[in-house]
């Protein structure tokens, strides 16, 4: 088992620092999860070895989140309610 840094769930829970099993081939990591009798897939991009990548790839996804928010708040502000017959 290695120590890893997830950024799987950043957004909601926050990073997360585990021991998993990781693939040294792909770098995807086979995380343990408390009260599940299988450990849960964690993809590469969300696997960091140490702190600093996983807080820019949180950063990053709080940016990402923040823009689609954006877009969205833009398409409801022109959105016009349709009465149904």
């Amino acid at each position: 088992k290695t120590t890893v840094y997830i950024t799987k769930n950043a957004l909601t829970i926050g990073i997360l620092r585990v021991d998993a099993h990781v693939d040294d081939e792909t770098g995807d990591a086979w995380v343990p999860v408390t009260g599940r009798k299988f450990p849960e897939f964690v993809r590469r991009l969300d696997v960091h070895r140490t702190l600093p990548p996983a807080r820019e790839r949180a950063e990053h996804l709080r940016v990402a989140k923040i823009q689609s928010l954006l877009k969205q708040i833009k398409k409801l502000e022109t959105l016009s309610i349709k009465e149904m017959p």
